[in-house]
């Protein structure tokens, strides 16, 4: 049996080549082909070769990165060359088998990453703490516009709208949000914007933080369990922002242009869109077959709501992305580093079954 390797997709795996035996009867040469059926019984170590071998296995999710369009139809080659799901799951589940090996590489792609971005081009999942834990506390992500000012005038204009004090901008909030958010709309001389910011306390309650500074440790302790606990909510402007980070940098038409996340003030700031409402049938399914780069990405949207979408130029925009899924089988999420969105569920052998039925929704 013959081993070549071998690209599906720009996708670098080995596979496993037929042997011809050849042999003469009445003088004639005779062919015995392994056929496809009898080499997958076999399926789960010819698959283990892409994961056994470390130089192999880089290579191969450096071009998943580099492709995530290509993850749907890469999973599909991969459950061919198993020959069964489950094949495919107990090489993918099994002691250095995918996931293992994909959360090695990712720990050691956190330490070489030199900004946010490089993460978030990979995928939207990541918990704040390990953003926090490699950026510091404060960390910001992305530009400042030019017509806004620079990190520290972006951060008082956000302390002045919690506190509902003149910012010299026009400015509109709007109350239908949930999550926590306060939401407005900026206009400067040259652009308009819109800002997205939990309602933290401890920014404009000077009675709160009064109140907690007579206590360090519970000044320390209440601030910290706030925050995380406002940020990762499903709906955040931390969610919103890591999954308009990740369309952004992945060149997603769908996305609202992105400017900055905030972890001081735990804002986010886009371009206003300025469309149409969606119309027409709003369900969960037919907006997102209208969204199929979303799918290649994989994100599913979910909170569907006429406000949270417009059409500009003919392209749908997604305004509000928080409540989307994040499922690509070949980027899982990583314990104590990434969540499955969006919520809490954490690792959980349901998203992987899900991601696989979702490539042929």
């Amino acid at each position: 049996m013959k081993i070549l390797f071998n690209t599906i997709n720009n996708i670098a795996i080995y596979q496993r080549q037929p042997v011809q035996k050849q042999a003469r009867i009445n003088n004639q040469p005779k062919y015995d082909t392994i056929s496809f059926q009898a080499r997958t019984l076999n399926a789960v170590p010819e698959l283990s070769r892409i994961t056994s071998d470390n130089k192999v296995f880089e290579r191969f999710v450096k071009q998943v990165i580099n492709n995530p369009r290509k993850s749907g139809e890469t999973v599909n080659n991969l459950l061919k060359q198993a020959g069964s799901t489950p094949n495919f799951i107990n090489w993918y589940l099994q002691k250095g088998g995918y996931k293992e090996k994909y959360s090695e590489f990712i720990n050691n792609y956190l330490n070489k990453a030199k900004k946010p971005e490089d993460l978030l081009k990979i995928s939207p999942n990541w918990g704040i703490w390990t953003f926090e834990n490699k950026f510091g506390n404060d960390f910001f992500i992305g530009n400042v516009p030019k017509d806004i000012g620079n990190k520290q005038s972006y951060r008082k204009l956000v302390e002045k709208l919690l506190k509902n004090s003149d910012t010299g901008l026009k400015v509109k909030e709007f109350t239908n949000g949930l999550s926590g958010k306060r939401t407005f709309s900026l206009e400067t001389d040259q652009h308009k914007y819109i800002l997205k910011t939990q309602q933290d306390f401890s920014l404009y309650s000077k009675e709160l933080k009064k109140a907690l500074e007579k206590d360090k440790w519970l000044y320390d302790s209440f601030i910290k369990i706030h925050k995380e606990n406002e940020n990762m909510k499903s709906d955040s402007s931390y969610i919103n922002a890591m999954i308009d980070f990740y369309l952004n940098l992945n060149n997603c038409p769908n996305a609202a242009k992105i400017h900055c996340f905030d972890a001081k003030t735990s804002s986010v700031l886009y371009d206003y869109v300025d469309g149409k409402e969606l119309t027409g049938r709003l369900d969960i399914r037919e907006v997102n077959k209208k969204l199929p780069d979303l799918k290649a990405l994989g994100i599913v949207y979910n909170d569907i709501n006429a406000a949270n979408l417009k059409e500009q130029n003919g392209i749908i925009k997604i305004i509000d992305s928080g409540e989307s899924s994040f499922n690509d089988v070949l980027k899982p999420a990583v314990p104590g580093l990434q969540i499955e969105l969006p919520n809490w569920s954490g690792n959980s052998i349901l998203s992987l079954i899900s991601g696989i039925n979702y490539i042929n929704f």
